[in-house]
């Protein structure tokens, strides 16, 4: 559009009520926005499904400057579903500024409301952020020089303790191996024998006849610290674990360790418990589109986790809807787990 240039410098030299500041040092500009009450970043409708967050309405926040923005889900995630300073189908920029206009306690709150949502945003924010990556990528070595601590961990299923193994193996001051057995029972016989001649302590994921075959091998020098989750306690070989030769059993819950207690020869103060770990900083990202309406259910192996209760309540959640009328998808349930028939 050949005219826009020129209309937009008369609209903005012209309108009453409308002060143009021109071009604006970044400096000079953060002290403007700040002078004002509320900030107008709403945009076209057609960019409300863009992922792109607008600096101009975290400027705007972080000066204490609420901004009224178009509701979509990015802006609710972050400046909450109940921002006061949404546009939709029904509220109109002028009835936004009308209210805060007439309300002045509710622009109070608006602008805490829009100060907080842009903490995670700013540069101390976001130093944190990177030096926990960082610190998790390269820890520090807890011993001061010498030989890394050599670490054998052993198991046939390892999925518990991949992430685990790997924050072990980033550190300076530990050498860590793998002796992944193929089943339950199975592994390569020498390749074990190798990793034990050469470990300073072994970590039996699971106490399967893994923990058996290093317990009765173990050298005196060597510590064995030994994982358990929770059918290990009904197998029949845990009775053929030598006890003596076991630092510490580490069990998923409290009540677990009560049980290892009871009906092992282990002692209680051998016997801790650890959960299984999870890497939270994975969940700290914004939920997929219609995650609203999904069920999970993490592992559906052995049969007594009932899958077939998730079934029955993802019926009933639907029949309710249906039947109080609730608009809107049906919701699904979404399993994570492995299936009977790939087990060994």
């Amino acid at each position: 559009d050949p005219t826009f240039a020129q209309r937009m410098d008369s609209g903005l030299r012209g309108t009453p009520g409308v002060t143009w500041h021109g071009g604006l040092d970044r400096t000079s500009t953060l002290a403007l926005m700040a002078a004002c009450d509320v900030g107008l970043s709403w945009r076209d409708t057609c960019l409300d499904d863009s992922l792109e967050l607008s600096t101009k309405a975290l400027e705007y926040a972080s000066v204490g400057t609420p901004p009224v923005l178009n509701r979509t889900p990015m802006h609710e995630r972050v400046f909450g579903a109940d921002y006061p300073l949404f546009t939709d189908a029904t509220t109109t920029v002028t009835d936004l500024l009308a209210r805060v206009h007439s309300d002045r306690e509710l622009l109070r709150r608006t602008t805490e409301i829009a100060l907080a949502a842009t903490e995670h945003y700013t540069m101390t924010a976001a130093v944190a952020r990177t030096r926990r990556i960082l610190a998790r990528a390269f820890p520090s070595a807890s011993a001061a020089g010498g030989q890394p601590l050599r670490v054998v961990i052993a198991g046939h299923d390892l999925k518990f303790m991949r992430g685990i193994a790997d924050l072990l193996a980033a550190r300076a001051d530990l050498d860590v191996r793998i002796d992944e057995w193929s089943a339950l029972a199975v592994h390569d016989e020498g390749h074990s024998r190798a990793m034990l001649a050469w470990a300073d302590v072994v970590i039996c994921e699971w106490v399967g006849p893994n923990a058996v075959w290093y317990s009765t091998r173990l050298l005196p020098h060597q510590r064995l610290i030994m994982r358990l989750h929770r059918f290990e306690l009904n197998a029949p070989w845990i009775r053929d674990l030598q006890p003596s030769a076991v630092s510490r059993i580490v069990c998923v819950n409290e009540h677990y360790r009560q049980r290892t207690v009871a009906e092992t020869a282990f002692a209680n103060d051998t016997v801790v418990v650890i959960p299984n770990a999870i890497d939270r900083d994975w969940f700290d990202r914004p939920a997929a589109l219609g995650a609203d309406r999904v069920l999970g259910m993490l592992g559906i192996v052995p049969f007594r986790k009932r899958p077939d209760r998730a079934l029955s309540i993802l019926r009933a959640v639907n029949e309710g809807l249906a039947s109080a009328r609730i608009p809107g998808p049906p919701f699904l349930l979404s399993l994570k787990s492995a299936l009977p028939w790939e087990l060994t």
